[in-house]
């Protein structure tokens, strides 16, 4: 079976794949590892549409894997457990869960029949032998296939496998040739070592601003703002998640954070870092429930009006200006203009202090 893979026209974890085998070992190694713990003692396949994604250079929306024989549950349950994987029943009966960046759904099933109706593309994936299977209803109907065997039980199966094995030879002799020819081209080496560089400074980039913003954050005098709310029903009580409005480290990173750290945007987690090892209370607390991006934008706003205002006196206007934004019932169209006015944009709808419960 050769299939030919895509490539897109920037650097990725896809550029350097020679095969769609390649690719598939790469991408499941990289983005579920446990599922090739799984294949250590149970046959396991991938299948469904993430397959024809990654033919396309696409990162799947979720990765579907069939795990044969029913009795096998204990194991998965045991692989489960050793990574503290928190699954949850999908609607098929499978199991549904998070690992790293990638959603995961898992069946057990006692043959691959039943996963035929959901695999519209007829491709498997076993990651016991990393080989690419291509089946369809016929298959199963002609030759009753049940434990699928990339050696057997498909006619002349591994007469057709040397050819493709030989074909594959053949290919890669080829590429090789090319890859040495462009290896001392001095475009392609410019190229490389200029990437190298890149790299190399971006990784400057980030750690130097990851310093200068702990240096911000540290120095800042902080003012609160409740930025949310969050009722906790097992211990029966509420927590306050605050922002300062002047240097706008949030501690909602912590409630995020709960949800996965790979979420995190790049300056959340930054401020996730700065803050998990530090208890701040430092500063001024508001006490008073309100968006951030209102927060901010009333306060750039008292700023460019008073420029030596000290944070009390600003305090006391922000207060002021808040209630006054919320107690006034104006229009849609004046709603909108006033987003404007505060930079905000026209969309902006978060004037009343309930609605921030909606992150």
């Amino acid at each position: 079976m050769n299939i030919d893979i895509k490539y897109n026209e920037y650097l990725d974890e896809f550029t350097y794949d020679l095969s769609l085998t390649m690719r598939l070992q790469n991408y499941i190694s990289n983005h579920f590892y446990l599922a090739y713990t799984i294949a250590k003692l149970a046959p396991i396949y991938l299948v469904g549409g993430s397959i024809r994604c990654l033919i396309y250079a696409k990162k799947p929306k979720d990765m579907d894997f069939v795990v044969l024989g029913k009795e096998q549950l204990e194991w998965v349950l045991k692989v489960f457990k050793a990574y503290n994987i928190d699954f949850k029943r999908n609607r098929f009966g499978g199991y549904k869960f998070i690992y790293g960046d990638t959603e995961v759904d898992l069946w057990l099933a006692e043959d691959l029949f039943s996963s035929m109706q959901y695999n519209v593309d007829g491709l498997y994936f076993d990651l016991g032998t990393n080989s690419l299977l291509s089946l369809t209803f016929d298959d199963f109907n002609k030759n009753g296939l049940k434990l699928i065997n990339p050696e057997n039980n498909i006619e002349n199966g591994r007469e057709k496998k040397l050819v493709k094995y030989e074909k594959i030879v053949a290919e890669r002799e080829t590429l090789i040739k090319q890859i040495n020819i462009l290896a001392n081209d001095e475009t392609v080496k410019k190229y490389f070592e200029l990437c190298g560089q890149n790299d190399n400074l971006a990784n400057q980039q980030k750690d130097l601003y990851k310093q200068i913003k702990f240096q911000e954050y540290s120095s800042c005098n902080h003012i609160w703002v409740n930025t949310l709310r969050d009722y906790d029903p097992w211990e029966g009580r509420s927590y306050n998640y605050c922002e300062c409005i002047k240097c706008g480290l949030d501690k909602r990173v912590f409630q995020l954070e709960e949800e996965g750290y790979h979420i995190l945007t790049f300056d959340q987690r930054i401020m996730y870092d700065f803050l998990r090892n530090q208890s701040y209370k430092e500063g001024i607390d508001t006490h008073l429930l309100c968006d951030l991006d209102l927060a901010k934008a009333i306060y750039s706003k008292i700023k460019e009006a008073h420029p030596d205002i000290d944070d009390e006196t600003a305090i006391k206007y922000f207060g002021v200006a808040l209630l006054h934004i919320r107690d006034t019932k104006v229009s849609d169209e004046r709603k909108e203009s006033r987003a404007k006015r505060l930079s905000l944009t026209p969309e902006f709808n978060k004037w009343n202090g309930r609605d921030v419960k909606s992150y």
